[in-house]
Order: C-alpha cells, then sequence, then structure tokens
C-alpha cells in the first residue's frame, strides 16, 4: 500500500466532542510498555483506512486540536507518529463505491446497490447526528451504502 503521514501539524476543519474513552485510548498511546513515560513518541503503523482508521485518525486529531487549545506542549510532542498503510488512493474500505476501486483482485468493497443492515439508530455518532448530517431531513431507517459511506466520511472531516 501506499503510506500516508500524519504528522503533528496535520488537521481537519469543523465540530465534535470526543468521549473520555477515545482521549484514554490516545492517551494510553503516548506511554512506554511498562506505563512509563518515555522521552520518544511511539510510532505506529495503521494498516488500511476503513471505518476503524479514519476513526482512529479522527481521535487522534481530535486530541491533537485539545493539547494544542490547552497549550500542552509535552503532551502534543508525546502524541504517537502515525503511518496509515491504505491500498487504495481514497479513505472509506469496504463502502467506497466499485467505480473508485482500481484493482478489484485486492480492494474489496460492498456492491453499490447494498443498505446497511444495521438500523441507523444503532450505528449513529454521539457528537454528528443523521439529523444533523442529512440537515434535518428524515432518512429511511436502513441507510444505502453511499448515504453510510458520505456519513461516516463526513463525520471524520469534522473536529472541534
Amino acid at each position: 500500500g501506499k503510506p500516508v503521514t500524519f504528522e503533528n501539524d496535520s488537521s481537519i476543519v469543523g465540530k465534535s466532542n470526543r468521549s473520555e474513552t477515545i482521549e484514554a485510548l490516545i492517551g494510553d498511546l503516548s506511554l512506554g510498555e511498562s506505563g512509563e513515560s518515555t522521552d520518544e513518541p511511539p510510532t505506529v503503523a495503521l494498516i488500511g483506512c476503513g471505518p476503524s482508521g479514519m476513526f482512529f485518525l479522527h481521535a487522534l486529531v481530535t486530541r491533537r486540536k485539545r493539547l494544542k487549545d490547552a497549550n500542552d506542549t509535552n503532551g502534543l510532542t508525546m502524541l504517537p507518529r502515525v503511518t496509515c498503510f491504505e491500498s487504495s488512493d481514497k479513505p472509506g474500505g469496504i463502502w467506497r463505491s466499485q467505480e473508485d476501486t482500481t484493482d478489484e483482485a485486492h480492494q474489496p468493497n460492498i456492491y453499490d446497490g447494498c443498505w446497511s443492515n444495521k438500523p441507523k439508530e444503532l450505528v449513529e455518532f454521539f457528537d454528528y447526528t443523521f439529523k444533523e448530517h442529512f440537515q434535518g431531513q428524515e432518512a429511511p431507517v436502513y441507510l444505502p451504502k453511499t448515504d453510510m459511506h458520505e456519513y461516516i466520511s463526513k463525520r471524520v472531516q469534522t473536529v472541534d
């Protein structure tokens, strides 16, 4: 795959509030194996930029923003250095459109006519609602693939 490096100055624009659980996850990455602080930030290889990879990177950017807002330079220097290895030239994993796939043998995805098999209320983010995403318009209980991909992509592009 092609490496995509996210350094300390990367940013995503918009809005969001993270739970303390994700803050703790990112904070734990700044500790050595023994739980003691080290002089060097950890290096993380992220395999794939599907939804989980996207959400991890979003949490890291959110944490970075909170540290910058608090002028915590020590915290900023200890954030992990993340390199994301993604075989596609776009994020989204299996939710990407088949039209975005140039090498179908190595980039599986859900067929474009597929709808989510989970009610949207069970997969909604606490900080970015479907009501907000669809600007107050009603949406079906089970979302088409394109709407689900758009929703998760838009969510990771917003940080408060």
